[in-house]
């Protein structure tokens, strides 16, 4: 068990659909990030799937940390990509 190992922070995800993996896990959905964030005795950082669209509600559910990846990396200007979401977790976490 992870706990065992005394994490500094878990991987809450995927949230969403993702491409970039392979063999995907199963999807969580909103509902349960919601649920395992709030009982997490560490960090949770939100994770798959996550992008401009849906970001909002991600941070409206209880996420205070997430990871980007395809969001950014498809974008051409990839620093306006990552200045947009952080506009974004700002605007609901502040």
């Amino acid at each position: 068990m992870a706990s065992r190992r005394s994490p500094d922070y878990i991987g809450v995800g995927p949230v969403f659909a993702t491409p970039t993996k392979a063999v995907s896990d199963p999807v969580l959905g909103l509902e349960r990030m919601a649920s395992i964030v709030r009982s997490s005795p560490v960090a949770a950082v939100a994770i798959g799937g996550i992008d401009r669209g849906n970001l909002a509600e991600v941070l409206r559910r209880g996420a205070r940390n997430f990871c980007v990846v395809r969001e950014v990396n498809r974008q051409p200007d990839p620093g306006t990509a990552i200045r947009e979401l952080q506009d974004i977790w700002r605007q609901k976490s502040g």
